[in-house]
């Protein structure tokens, strides 16, 4: 039963060491590059290696032999290996959005924080991305702080054409 319990041991440090270093050991571990992708990472490697300790201990403090403590741990091991690498692999293929650009900001609604002078430079805040942005900005027509405004140019990186909005 101790060979079991530090067995499970070793796998909970490797576990916990995968997840918390990120990736550093899977440049230590050999790599197992199959034709449907990673399928043995760190966590799920380690994830197996305590599942076979921890049951094998449970079956053993029983009093069942050494091979059916080894049996049991080594199909608990495949189930929950197996059900960390299906849920660390879709973790990893999960979409993302894609990166915002300049001319997302056309179209877009905002606030004058600085009052903008007639053919001068001012300033808003925009939401873009669900994240506030604040933009120099340009307008034909003066207009006052706390009026929303259109974005409908992109001047540059940092400032824009706006129009006040009825």
């Amino acid at each position: 039963m101790l060979v079991f319990l530090i067995v499970g041991a070793a796998g909970l440090v490797l576990l916990l060491g995968s997840l918390l270093l990120d990736g550093v050991l899977d440049s230590v571990l050999p790599s197992f590059d199959l034709p449907g992708g990673d399928v043995i990472s760190g966590p799920a490697l380690g994830a197996f290696v305590t599942a076979f300790g921890a049951m094998g201990a449970i079956v053993s403090s029983a009093g069942a032999g050494t091979g059916v403590a080894c049996l049991a741990g080594l199909g608990a091991g495949l189930l929950l290996g197996a059900l960390v690498a299906v849920v660390t692999r879709s973790m990893v293929r999960t979409a993302t959005d894609a990166t915002p650009r300049s001319l997302d900001l056309v179209g877009l609604t905002g606030t004058v924080v600085t009052a903008i002078p007639a053919d001068g430079l001012g300033e808003i805040s925009v939401r873009l991305a669900g994240a506030p942005h604040k933009l120099n900005a340009r307008s034909a027509a003066a207009v006052l702080a706390g009026t929303t405004v259109e974005v409908t140019e992109v001047l540059s990186s940092t400032s824009v054409r706006v129009t006040a909005r009825a």
